[in-house]
């Protein structure tokens, strides 16, 4: 498999460790190393420090190209693994401490700002913004650019999001990647949304389309109910 990645560019260890580790524990040292021989790389670089991201960029794709059916949920693992590693050894029990005990939406800001400015070490070469307290954006990502694929592949970015987010603001995120470059978007997007929170617009949703047949029941001035359609109603509807 050819390396993909942008030379010279560094990214942190844990894009691949995490990686590793987790098709450790699934397959033992052979899947190891036939994922790694599928992306070309004949042995692990330094990992106590910045790596070359060419070589986590290879290893993500030949996770997707080796292990078709199983690789966004090995993605998603390793991005929880890499979540779990940043709370153990990089954000100091302090500020963990006074996030979980703020207000959510601030401490979403705060979190999203902290995200931002260490981005170098998830993102690579690429372009990074936040899209408000709780959304991303990745531009030229390379762990999607030059794949193409029907569903979004960014798993790993999603997890650590939402890994993140559940610990330090609130447990009930799901973190989903809305763009993908791999898909013909632009860019990689990703949106987090309390589960909570979708769980009631996907219910509120239901609701509307049960009742559209039958239309709303009004009462009219005699006392008499009269029925009036419903879809200019549903037509305003945007789903806040």
């Amino acid at each position: 498999m050819p390396v993909a990645g942008t030379p010279l560019a560094r990214i942190g260890p844990n894009a691949i460790l995490q990686l590793l580790a987790v098709l450790e524990a699934r397959g033992g040292p052979r899947l190891c190393e036939r994922v790694m021989s599928r992306a070309g790389i004949a042995s692990l670089p330094d990992c106590s420090t910045m790596i070359d991201e060419c070589i986590a960029v290879s290893l993500h794709h030949a996770v997707r190209a080796e292990l078709s059916e199983s690789a966004e949920d090995i993605l998603r693992e390793a991005g929880e693994r890499t979540a779990a590693y940043i709370l153990a050894h990089r954000i100091p029990p302090l500020a963990q401490r006074i996030l979980k005990i703020l207000p959510p939406p601030l401490s979403a800001r705060l979190l999203s700002g902290a995200i931002t400015r260490h981005a170098w070490t998830f993102a690579g070469s690429a372009g990074f913004r936040t899209l408000g307290p709780y959304g991303f954006e990745l531009t030229r990502n390379p762990f999607a650019h030059g794949a193409v694929s029907d569903q979004a592949l960014c798993g790993w970015h999603a997890a650590v999001f939402a890994g993140l987010y559940n610990a330090l603001v609130s447990a009930a995120f799901d973190c989903t990647e809305t763009s993908c470059i791999a898909q013909g978007d632009p860019s990689c997007r990703f949106e987090l949304t309390r589960k909570y929170d979708k769980e009631q617009r996907q219910s509120d949703g239901v609701r509307r389309r049960l009742s559209a047949p039958f239309g709303n029941r009004q009462t009219g001035p005699t006392g008499s109910t009269r029925t009036s359609g419903l879809p200019r109603d549903i037509g305003t509807y945007d789903g806040t």
